[in-house]
């Protein structure tokens, strides 16, 4: 296997890229060394220097990121699953509050319990930015609904609203790949629970 078709092979392991992609990707970059010179500078950097925040889990170069660093935020924190969960909100630019990336949801039958989830930054970030209300912004899963379940009971006496989206999610539909009209529906129109 030459370099190339190892390289092609290399681009089909990210999500979402397939084999025609992939070899769009590899050729293009291989004869672009200017751009991939800048995109390889930049991942070595992002790389060596990615930090977890000490607050939500979202990905910083410093100790807390910069939605975490801004006092101007609403007192609220939005909990999703995925990092790309938090992007695909805060892109539709309607989401002024905090937000907390659970990373994996409680699955037994994973290996995946309460204790993996690290309640107990989102307890801190609750305390430390005055937290008023939690939104669930998480698939329609089974998982998702014991993990809601358990988080509640968790922050129980901790004087805060809780809701969870509502409108425009269809089950089983992965919310980073949701438009902008439909996360902001789902947010404008969520129900207390």
């Amino acid at each position: 296997m030459d370099f190339i078709e190892k390289l092609i092979e290399d681009f089909a392991l990210l999500p979402g890229i397939g084999k025609k992609s992939a070899m769009r990707i590899a050729l293009y970059l291989v004869q672009n060394r200017n751009i991939s010179e800048v995109l390889l500078n930049d991942l070595d950097y992002t790389i060596k220097n990615i930090k977890i925040c000490k607050y939500c889990n979202n990905l910083s170069t410093d100790d807390e990121c910069n939605i975490c660093k801004d006092n101007t935020r609403d007192k609220k924190v939005c909990v999703v699953e995925t990092i790309s969960d938090l992007y695909a909100i805060e892109e539709t630019k309607d989401y002024k509050g905090y937000y907390f990336v659970l990373s994996k949801l409680i699955n037994p039958s994973k290996g995946i319990f309460v204790e993996d989830l690290g309640l107990d930054k989102l307890k801190n970030l609750i305390i430390n930015k005055n937290i008023e209300e939690v939104i669930f912004m998480l698939n329609y899963t089974p998982e998702a609904q014991i993990t809601i379940d358990y988080i509640k009971e968790y922050l129980d006496g901790m004087n805060l609203r809780f809701s969870k989206i509502s409108v425009g999610i269809p089950i089983g539909a992965s919310i980073e790949f949701l438009d902008k009209t439909t996360l902001r529906l789902a947010f404008n129109e969520r129900k207390e629970i």
